[in-house]
């Protein structure tokens, strides 16, 4: 929601599948290095914002 994008819009930048993105995001699942970089880069964000690392 912070980058302004919904799902299914954002899925568009990524190269992996809606459903990965919802795992992702429910915490069902962990993005591989790779993703997450991308999706940081999409996000306008840092990977540890993405994967709540909280200690830094």
């Amino acid at each position: 929601m912070k980058a302004g994008l919904t799902q299914v819009e954002a899925v568009e930048f990524f190269p992996f599948e809606l459903r990965t993105l919802q795992a992702y995001e429910a915490g069902d699942s962990s993005p591989v290095l790779e993703d997450a970089r991308i999706m940081a880069k999409v996000y306008h964000c840092r990977i540890d914002e993405l994967v709540g690392d909280e200690t830094t």
